[in-house]
């Protein structure tokens, strides 16, 4: 189970942030893009996650599902050639902190 969903994008950045997953140029996220970023963040997570704690976890630390939007939305944007500066930060001080 992912650590994040879609409404924590919208949550922590607003629904601009979802461009990142308008894979057809409609102004729409592509749900079933975002769902898999998420999922593969959340993969990304418990490879360093794991490590230390057994998996998977009881509860979802608020903190791990900032990490899992921000590797996500990075994820996202690569496949869009949309990444800027501040998206690639996000990621980096994520990956930092696990």
């Amino acid at each position: 189970m992912p650590y994040a969903v879609l409404a924590d994008i919208t949550d922590l950045y607003g629904p601009d942030a979802l461009f990142v997953a308008d894979r057809d140029g409609d102004g729409e996220a592509d749900v079933p893009a975002v769902d898999r970023a998420l999922e593969q963040a959340s993969d990304e997570i418990d490879s360093h996650v794991g490590v230390r704690y057994t998996l998977p976890l009881a509860e979802t630390p608020r903190i791990l599902r900032q990490h899992c939007v921000d590797i996500a939305i990075y994820r996202l944007a690569l496949s869009r050639d949309v990444l800027t500066e501040e998206l690639r930060k996000r990621y980096d001080d994520a990956l930092s902190a696990l």
